[in-house]
């Protein structure tokens, strides 16, 4: 049958509603297509709106739907139609659309539609009375058809409108990622189906039958979907267990829509569900009946017989107690003895009951896998379709690469949405934001993502943040990365009473280790956090507290290195503080390595602090970047008596090194006027200083070698370029003008000036000419940096020439 003849069969007008809901939503150009029709309806049965081009406001759009023909005939109740339908038109526009925020919308459009004709006298009556309103549109049988054939041509292949809309309803729902953004955390929606990255999963060892030697396999997506067993699949919190179970949904309904045929009717429930209703069957009907679903026009029962469905279902460990979680394992049993054909595919995150031998039990014809952290590729991978800036996720991944990021996080899903979330939001502010990172990271982990998916949790996520960061100020300020299980309860205990709490302590405990996984168990039975970074996150949290003198600790531990990721995090978390960062300006460092400390530091409490009063934050630049230069000339005079590393490293890859160290910790996008404007003021000293002070203009030039390449890491070329001509005319460092000439050879030619080409060019045909003297200088170690002389070049290529003659001789 085709489309006209298909519509023309529909005798009832739910069904036809059903179906036009279904079309619009296919049409991008409309938006939240809602059915309301009812007893309030007020001539509306269906609403959607579309997006004014110019403004992007909202102009909302009603439908009435009619089955059958309207008009055509003199009779009274042809009549009567064509009044009926004139009073709810009137109706239509007159009274407002309510929103699911309660906010009311104007009607601007009204779109008359039936599967059937509508006669020329009927369409006049009823325009008339509307004054030939444009904004009153009719859509008889032909005009629909036309409509079906650009955005449903494959309508007649599904011919069921309840489980087309349902395919759609679902496929729209899980495809929207909403979470993130009804947090604040991001500011668009994405869609799971343009950045899905697909996912490793490996068959969990401790769940392999007894006796069983199997080569180990790597499982994904499509294995999932097309293999015919059932799966338990484990993982923690943030690795996509729930992402995956969705988008396998997403494509068994595009397989389906674009075949034209249900062959397999997946659905998505979860355990909380299950262990209310009384069996998977009647959890399952129940589901359905969420998306409006007649269930007489499904046939469950014998669809599971066939085995022509594949049951996704969702957060084991989100089961409140052992009670609960056997109840449900129990119904599994049933339902897999009774419909042995039915394919089922459970999640949970790692929890101790999955350990127990009930589970082994009741899981026997399941095959755990458990989920892999992302790979380099995987995030590579995930970043790029994240970011349709190609510029913007080359600057992330090499962020990502250079600062060692992902070793101080775990490698999920979720870290890097986050992380591509905030560098989104603020691009070249990693690792400035890393503490924005780890607190929507914890806070997640410790209940607001909990709470975005309606899962209950024992306890306030803000209590279970206070006790660990005062577990680990106290583990930090003895410089301990584990607690025994009885200091863990005696600090657990201690903090209750402060707050005048009393609680289980164990079933506190549990949850915050079954559930949040910041802090776990070790193979000693003492327990320590996931990663030392979150004990120094939480450290500098509690050092934020007003019951502690937080500045005062800080100012004393500013020069100790084992402080200095919590003083980094602590001005992440008060990014605000630049009074604290004006007094740890005036520190005096001991020694080269307290010196290096405050280097660092200064440049990262500056980034952190982002939000703080600029003069103060391009003050700690200026002091931070003198002290590099200052650090620089140290190490190379403590170089020649071999004191440090740097002795025998080349001067070349030192040069790189310290340039790595400034860019490292202290480019910052809010910083940018603070580089152009220091560059300003060395340039100025340059002009008046002496030409015969050649170690100051050395010291000059260093300083603004080191704001160009702070500049260049945001896409900003010039300042380097123009380095090259001032090297040159010093004459003092054919080292420093090599290393230059690395920076551009690694720089896009489409991202350079004309002008920049021309110097690239030129810098080309000077090193070409100078050649073997390169050689000489890829050796030059660190510490003869200052002893280089203006005749030095010379002397080179005579012994180069010198070792030439008699290579040739003999």
């Amino acid at each position: 049958m085709d489309i006209y003849g298909l519509l023309l069969s529909i005798k009832e007008e739910s069904e036809l509603r059903e179906t036009l809901a279904i079309l619009f939503r296919k049409i991008t150009e409309y938006h939240d297509v809602q059915i309301v029709h009812g007893a309030s309806e007020h001539g509306k049965d269906l609403v959607f709106y579309e997006l004014e081009k110019l403004s992007n406001e909202r102009k909302y759009v009603a439908v009435n739907v009619k089955v059958g023909k309207i008009g055509g005939g003199t009779t009274r109740k042809s009549e009567e139609l064509a009044i009926n339908i004139q009073h709810q038109v009137e109706l239509a526009f007159k009274v407002p659309h309510l929103d699911s925020d309660g906010k009311e919308w104007q009607i601007t459009k009204v779109f008359v539609i039936t599967n059937d004709t509508i006669s020329p006298n009927a369409r006049k009556q009823i325009q008339s009375f509307f004054k030939d309103n444009p904004n009153l549109i009719f859509l008889p049988i032909e005009r629909l058809v036309d409509i079906f054939k650009k955005y449903w041509p494959d309508y007649t292949r599904i011919q069921n409108p309840y489980i087309a809309n349902y395919l759609i309803s679902i496929k729209n729902e899980f495809d929207n990622l909403k979470d993130l953004v009804i947090f604040g955390y991001a500011k668009n929606i994405r869609f799971l189906t343009d950045i899905f990255i697909d996912y490793r999963l490996k068959e969990d060892r401790e769940f392999i039958k007894k006796g069983e030697i199997s080569k180990e396999k790597i499982y994904n997506l499509t294995d999932l979907i097309n293999d015919k067993g059932n799966y338990f699949i484990k993982g923690g919190p943030g690795t996509g267990k729930t992402t995956l179970c969705k988008k396998l949904v997403i494509n068994i309904v595009e397989n389906s829509i674009k075949d034209g045929r249900c062959e397999i009717f997946p659905l998505f429930i979860t355990f909380k569900e299950l262990d209310l209703s009384d069996s998977l069957l009647l959890c399952s009907r129940a589901v359905l009946s969420n998306y409006n679903i007649d269930m007489d026009n499904i046939d469950l029962v014998s669809r599971c017989s066939l085995g022509s469905i594949i049951i996704c279902i969702d957060g084991f460990d989100e089961l409140n107690n052992d009670d609960s979680r056997l109840r449900c394992l129990v119904k599994l049993q049933e339902f897999t003895k009774l419909y042995a054909n039915v394919r089922i595919i459970c999640t949970s995150r790692n929890i101790d009951y999955l350990l127990t031998a009930s589970v082994n039990e009741y899981l026997h014809n399941f095959k755990v896998l458990e989920v892999d952290p992302w790979g380099l590729k995987q995030i590579m991978g995930f970043v790029d379709k994240w970011f349709s800036d190609k510029a913007h996720s080359q600057q992330l991944t090499q962020a990502l690469h250079d600062r060692g990021i992902l070793n101080k996080l775990p490698k999920t899903p979720l870290v890097i949405t986050l992380l591509a979330i905030i560098y989104e939001s603020r691009p070249g502010e990693l690792p400035a934001n890393l503490a924005e990172l780890y607190s929507m990271y914890i806070d997640l982990c410790l209940g607001k993502w909990d709470a975005s998916r309606r899962i209950e949790n024992m306890f306030e996520f803000n209590i279970k943040k206070q006790l660990l960061s005062r577990l680990a100020w106290k583990m930090h300020g003895k410089k301990e990365e584990k607690l025994s299980q009885e200091e863990l309860n005696n600090y657990t205990i201690q903090y209750f009473a402060e707050i005048g709490s009393a609680i289980n302590v164990k079933s506190f405990l549990e949850e915050i280790l079954c559930r949040s996984f910041l802090l776990q168990q070790n193979k000693d039975g003492n327990y320590q956090f996931r990663h030392l970074s979150f004990q120094d996150y939480f450290t500098a949290n509690e050092l934020s507290s007003p019951m502690i003198q937080g500045k005062k600790i800080i100012n004393k531990h500013f020069l100790d290195n084992y402080w200095g990721d919590v003083i980094f995090f602590y001005f992440g978390i008060n990014n605000r503080e630049t009074g604290l960062l004006k007094e740890l300006i005036k520190t005096t460092p001991k020694d080269l390595s307290e010196e290096f400390q405050k280097i660092c530091l200064l440049g990262n409490c500056a980034q952190a602090a982002y939000l703080g009063h600029v003069s103060i934050r391009e003050k700690a630049i200026e002091v931070g970047l003198e002290h590099l230069v200052e650090f620089i000339f140290a190490a190379i005079e403590a170089s020649k008596k071999e004191e440090i590393i740097f002795h025998d490293c080349p001067a070349i890859v030192f040069y790189l090194i310290m340039k790595g160290i400034f860019v490292g910790n202290y480019t910052s996008i809010s910083l940018e006027r603070a580089y152009r404007g220091l560059l300003k003021k060395y340039s100025k000293k340059l002009v008046e200083a002496s030409k015969s002070d050649k170690l100051y203009r050395k010291k000059l030039i260093l300083y603004k070698y080191l704001l160009a390449s702070a500049l260049a890491y945001f896409k900003s070329y010039d300042e380097l370029f123009k380095m090259t001509k001032e090297i040159s005319a010093e004459d003092i460092d054919l080292t420093l003008t090599f290393v230059i000439k690395i920076d551009s050879d690694m720089i896009e030619e489409d991202a350079l000036t004309e002008n920049n080409k021309k110097i690239m060019k030129s810098l080309n045909r000077k090193f070409k000419r100078l050649k073997d003297v390169i050689k000489i200088e890829m050796i030059r170690p660190a510490y003869k940096l200052l002893t280089f002389k203006k005749d030095d070049v010379d002397k080179k290529k005579n012994q180069i020439l010198e070792v030439k003659k008699v290579e040739n001789v003999s």
